[in-house]
């Protein structure tokens, strides 16, 4: 399937596969994907996972696909994965940091399209990105204690535990552990990408 990058048609072969491999590519938000984001964003039962505190709205939303800044600049980027023409996952790099070369790693992948290893191949895409193309040097992700599908998840795409943070969240009215993984740039390169 032919893929137009937005770029050089020179620099495409160069791009194609840090975004892109098999049936899976990463790309940029559309607004098409404000239904989905609306219904991702706004499952509260999800919410405490994350730092979402309320619902968004579908303008909103749409002012987020619509912003057009520098990942550098903003500190963060969303990507949406596809597999084949279906949209399947986003995929968030957060909390960006150029002089450390690191940044935050978040993952939705639809609720009908999970445990179907989506989730695995978009970390493992994003990573390519990140590394070869931000040139960082790792990748982070915090994981709740107890939320074995996400420490799974992160475990089949190469992140390896480095920390627990005691206390961290707060679920229920309850203190929650957070487990802090992370992939290293030289993990990627040694593990390959798929």
């Amino acid at each position: 399937m032919a893929v137009n990058y937005g770029v050089c048609p020179h620099f495409a072969p160069i791009f194609a596969p840090v975004i892109a491999t098999g049936a899976y590519r990463l790309r940029a938000m559309e607004p098409e994907d404000v239904t989905l984001l609306y219904d991702w964003e706004n499952r509260s039962e999800e919410w405490w996972c994350g730092a979402q505190l309320a619902p968004l709205s579908r303008a909103a939303l749409m002012r987020f696909v619509r912003a057009e800044q520098d990942v550098w600049q903003a500190g963060a980027v969303r990507l949406m994965l596809q597999h084949g023409d279906e949209t399947v996952a986003a995929l968030d790099l957060y909390d960006l940091n150029i002089r450390h070369r690191r940044a935050g790693v978040g993952v939705v992948v639809a609720a009908d399209q999970r445990q179907k290893g989506h989730g695995t191949a978009g970390l493992r895409l994003l990573a390519a990105y990140a590394f070869q193309h931000l040139e960082l040097h790792q990748l982070y992700a915090e994981i709740p204690a107890g939320h074995a599908e996400s420490a799974a998840l992160f475990e089949a795409a190469g992140y390896a535990p480095c920390a627990t943070l005691p206390e961290w969240i707060r679920v229920g009215g309850q203190w929650r552990d957070v487990l802090l993984v992370r992939l290293a740039c030289e993990n990627e390169i040694r593990n390959g990408i798929d």
